[in-house]
């Protein structure tokens, strides 16, 4: 029930609005990345309203947010509940996954796994985290399918920010036992980092 409240809060947000502030996302995402020296950036393709960071994957001759210093990567997820990232160039091809999300089409980058090259760093790599809402503690709720957590689980040292709308930071969200700690989150007003895992960072 939270999460279809959160869903169609979400998508009565007007489409100007929504770019806007997708944007403004995608500028403190850039700064982030440039400030602590990222050199791979997880991103997500947009679905079901959630902010685009469609700027991110512009090549550097077309890229309007700065000087870019990092390469992206696309998340694709197989059968066994498993998800990799694979980089990405402008103009790769994309398919429907079974939730009908974009995705890159089967082996069309180099998959970029943490602690293996050419990622030998795993601090080298920013994990951008969809996300419905996330609290002030440092939870995170998405949509349920256990992805992001499994993956986390898997590389816990990685960088990661949940990238969400303003509106949709809340006080207190309920959290499971699998639940994985995010660093902070990303909104239209900036990056926010939590000083510890589910900490009580206002």
């Amino acid at each position: 029930m939270l999460r279809q409240d959160l869903l169609d809060r979400r998508k009565r947000i007007a489409e100007e609005t929504k770019a806007d502030n997708s944007l403004k996302i995608c500028r403190h995402v850039h700064q982030y990345a440039v400030e602590h020296k990222i050199l791979w950036i997880g991103c997500f393709a947009a679905f079901r309203g959630e902010p685009d960071l469609s700027p991110l994957l512009k090549p550097a001759k077309d890229f309007a947010l700065g000087s870019k210093t990092y390469r992206s990567a696309l998340p694709k997820i197989f059968g066994d509940g498993a998800m990799a990232f694979y980089s990405y160039e402008h103009g790769d091809s994309f398919e429907k996954n079974t939730y009908g999300i974009l995705e890159p089409r089967w082996l069309s980058g180099q998959e970029i796994q943490p602690g293996v090259f050419p990622l030998i760093n795993p601090q080298d790599f920013l994990l951008l985290v969809p996300a419905l809402a996330v609290d002030r503690k440092g939870h995170r709720l998405g949509y349920g399918g256990g992805y992001y957590d499994r993956y986390l689980a898997k590389y816990p040292n990685l960088r990661s920010l949940a990238i969400v709308f303003r509106d949709f930071i809340v006080d207190s969200l309920p959290a499971e036992s699998h639940d994985q700690p995010i660093s902070g989150y990303v909104c239209e007003g900036g990056a926010h980092l939590f000083s510890t895992p589910f900490s009580q960072t206002p």
